[in-house]
């Protein structure tokens, strides 16, 4: 894998090394760092890089100041001259609110994300952690003549309403008989544009972290998938997002992580949540379809049972997930001591992205979407879960169609 830094502060080039270096990068040698655009457009002229972490605000020259622009001038002359031997994968990193306005329409337009440098939080480093391991993987799957075989495996927590939710969309499902395993498998297509996918379905065993766990792992490594997408229910936030509503994790973490320990003759909990990010390309798409008011829209009044009058919302957001159901006042407020913005709770979705994010090549990407059933709290009920697992199931739907019509 090789690797191209620029940026012009060094303590920052140096950090980011160390997260390229413990998230798989063989060696020292396979990370380049250049302090200004004319030395990249050097490099770029003599290697393909893997990877170009690019500054926003760098010197356009080896004496030059940082200018806003530095970064976005570059990106623009790697996308319009055929000089340069073009990255691979492209990331965008800085401190600036600013830089990023400037930088962000040319980043989009090259499917390419931005990452918010804070070295108060670790979200840059899981994200670009995460993109790393993503590269590696693929490095691995060329190398080994390993390939993906389905495009997509949507996986639920529950036969029913989840997996029925999934099912009852036309994509001609077909039971896989594979005698050896207990999980039982549908198979279909799916039309994005101009593409027939493959796509496969199943659910686990019963609900939380394990049972997910095994189950995506298994379905990784039968069927090879290039996204794995989870659909169902999950609690959300009252006051923040109202029932129906779809929630895509776009951070998960397991709210039992942690230490029980004495203090002041009390038994106290300390958490210490590992949050793990979506990726960022799917992140993409999801607020995609968050914005897409037109499309949620036609998602709703497509509910058969029964008339919805609420608007339908797409809210990519923070998920926790823990071992049991909770349906007591005040837990949310608990949640938010580990993440503030917290909106959904469920029992799966953390396990969907540890477990993809340790497979073996070719490793699938991971996305959690579900619908809000209930608030997790004494007035916890039933009366949404069906219509939550039917827009959970189309928004999936919807958001893979989005990303392989690309």
């Amino acid at each position: 894998m090789r690797i191209l830094i620029v940026d012009d502060d060094t303590a920052k080039a140096s950090a980011i090394s160390k997260v390229l270096l413990e998230a798989g990068v063989p060696t020292l040698d396979d990370i380049t760092h250049v302090t200004n655009s004319f030395d990249a457009a050097a490099e770029l002229r003599k290697t393909q890089f893997d990877l170009l972490v690019l500054d926003l605000m760098i010197p356009k020259t080896r004496l030059g100041e940082a200018e806003l622009d530095g970064g976005q001038s570059l990106l623009r002359s790697i996308m319009a001259r055929g000089t340069f031997l073009r990255p691979k994968h492209i990331v965008g990193l800085t401190s600036f609110d600013d830089a990023r306005d400037q930088s962000e329409a040319d980043f989009n337009n090259g499917l390419w994300s931005i990452l918010k440098y804070d070295t108060s939080s670790a979200d840059w480093i899981e994200q670009l952690s995460g993109k790393v391991r993503y590269i590696q993987s693929s490095i691995d799957a060329v190398a080994t003549g390993l390939d993906y075989d389905y495009d997509v495996a949507f996986v639920c927590a529950l036969a029913k309403p989840e997996l029925s939710a999934v099912l009852d969309h036309d994509c001609d499902w077909k039971v896989i008989d594979r005698r050896t395993d207990p999980t039982q498998y549908w198979s279909g297509t799916i039309r994005a544009g101009s593409k027939t996918l493959r796509v496969v379905a199943c659910h686990a065993a019963q609900m939380g972290m394990v049972a997910t766990a095994a189950v995506v792992a298994k379905v990784s490594s039968a069927f090879r998938p290039r996204i794995i997408v989870m659909t169902g229910i999950c609690a959300g936030r009252e006051g923040d997002i109202q029932l129906g509503d779809v929630v895509v994790a776009n951070i998960s973490w397991d709210y039992g992580n942690g230490k029980f320990h004495h203090k002041d003759g009390e038994v106290r909990f300390a958490p210490d949540p590992v949050q793990i990010a979506l990726e960022p390309m799917l992140r993409k798409h999801a607020e995609a379809l968050s914005a897409n008011q037109e499309a949620l829209d036609a998602i709703r009044r497509g509910y058969k049972p029964q008339k919805i009058n609420s608007v339908l919302n797409v809210v990519v957001g923070a998920m926790a997930t823990g071992a049991a159901v909770r349906a007591d006042d005040g837990f949310f407020d608990e949640l938010a001591a580990a993440k503030r913005k917290v909106v959904a709770v469920d029992m799966e979705a953390y396990a969907v992205y540890a477990t993809t994010a340790e497979m073996v090549a070719p490793r699938a990407m991971a996305i959690v979407i579900k619908s809000v059933c209930d608030f997790a709290n004494s007035h916890k009920n039933d009366t949404y879960q069906d219509y939550a697992a039917y827009t959970s199931a189309a928004c999936g739907m919807e958001l893979v169609k989005a990303f392989f019509s690309e």
